[in-house]
């Protein structure tokens, strides 16, 4: 048997990549939800206003792997024709 691979930011961004291909947008929260419940809190953390928010890294490499992201206030689309580059 193989040994598990280990939980990394980049996990959590290529999880997240596939995410955005099954639905086209990730809603900011119901994304950092689901990480919490599916990686563990050490990706997510809570704001000030005590709102869960997904952890700088692994925007990071999220970014990396999706250079063409649009970010708006509430989470992440792809790309339209009409968006500025």
């Amino acid at each position: 048997m193989e040994p598990k691979k280990p939980i990394t930011a980049r996990t959590v961004a290529e999880w997240m990549t596939e995410q955005l291909k099954v639905y086209g947008q990730l809603v900011q929260s119901l994304t950092a939800m689901d990480i919490l419940n599916q990686f563990g809190e050490e990706f997510i953390h809570e704001t000030d206003l005590e709102n869960l928010s997904i952890d700088s890294q692994v925007r990071k490499e999220f970014h990396a792997l999706n250079p063409d992201i649009i970010y708006e206030r509430w989470g992440w689309r792809r790309r339209d024709e009409w968006d500025i580059s």
